[in-house]
């Protein structure tokens, strides 16, 4: 029964990736937590993402905005060490409380898009790609606090996500020798990976028949809804 949840969680947070472009470790991370300790969950949601990831970077390639992207990878990089180290040091059910306190902190904030130009935007791309690096070193949920920044600047949709992808990606590629390092990248984490990849290839396939035939607004709004029940059930069930 574990491998089916976890495969339908997976076909969930693809199909919601594929649609919305974005949610796809909001979703797997806190409900995959209902199952098992998140020091495993964590690393192999990353290793799912790396192949899907690598073939979406190579088709936006030419989209990415190469004076932007730099900034991101850079303050990643440093920020991603850290979080690794909190999701190793942290008890695991403090973990998963913080994993379902930061989905639902996250997804309102981008529910709400709050606005606030900034001024000075190449020291708060480097700051808010820290910040991203290290929750996803500890979490693998890195998006939010870039899609914020992306949302308040106006950038470019086209671009902007093409820097996204390349950030997740490259910061997943990165988290695999930091994790093995730290002894993260443990047999189960790898199993679980293995396990979960006929749920996330169905789900991106099914995504992607979505995406033609829904409007994105109104899939939004179903996503934004399913995060934060997915953020919120690791903080109302009994551990």
């Amino acid at each position: 029964m574990e491998h089916v949840y976890s495969n339908l969680v997976l076909l969930g947070s693809a199909v919601l990736q594929s649609v919305a472009g974005f949610g796809f470790n909001l979703i797997a991370v806190p409900l995959l937590a209902l199952m098992g300790p998140v020091k495993t969950i964590v690393p192999a949601v990353l290793i799912v993402w790396i192949p899907v990831g690598l073939g979406l970077t190579w088709q936006a390639r030419r989209e990415v905005d190469r004076t932007r992207l730099p900034l991101l990878l850079l303050g990643g990089l440093m920020g991603l060490p850290i979080g690794a180290m909190l999701l190793k040091g942290l008890p695991d059910e403090l973990t998963k409380r913080v994993v379902g306190g930061l989905t639902v902190g996250l997804a309102l904030l981008l529910i709400i898009g709050l606005r606030w130009r900034l001024q000075r935007e190449k020291p708060a791309t480097f700051i808010v790609a820290v910040i991203a690096g290290v929750l996803g070193g500890a979490s693998a949920m890195s998006g939010p606090p870039l899609v914020l920044l992306g949302l308040n600047q106006g950038w470019d949709p086209r671009s902007f996500r093409a820097d996204l992808i390349a950030f997740f990606t490259f910061l997943s590629l990165c988290s695999l020798p930091v994790n093995a390092y730290l002894g993260l990248l443990t047999v189960d984490a790898s199993t679980l990976a293995v396990t979960v990849v006929p749920g996330t290839a169905l789900g991106y396939a099914l995504g992607a028949w979505l995406h033609r035939r829904t409007s994105p607004e109104a899939y939004r709004k179903v996503a934004f809804t399913a995060i934060v029940i997915a953020g919120l059930l690791p903080l109302l069930l009994p551990s």
